[in-house]
C-alpha cells in the first residue's frame, strides 16, 4: 500500500496546485485574492511531495 501511496502522493500534489491556480486565474480582478490562492496552491504541492518523501518512502522498507 505505501509502495503505491508514494507514487500517487506527488501527483494529487501537481492536481492540487493546477487547481488553485484555475481557481486563481478565475479571481484575476480581485487582487487580494490572488496572493491567497497562489499560496493555497503552492502548499498543496509541497502537502503531495512531502507526503510521499516523508511519510511514504520511508515505511516501503517496512
Amino acid at each position: 500500500m505505501f509502495e503505491s501511496a508514494d507514487g500517487f502522493s506527488p501527483t494529487v500534489g501537481i492536481i492540487g496546485a493546477v487547481l488553485g491556480l484555475i481557481q486563481v486565474m478565475q479571481q484575476l480582478d480581485k487582487i487580494d485574492e490572488v496572493g491567497r490562492g497562489i499560496a493555497v496552491a503552492f502548499v498543496a504541492t509541497i502537502y503531495g511531495v512531502g507526503a510521499a518523501n516523508l511519510l511514504f518512502y520511508r515505511r516501503r522498507g517496512s
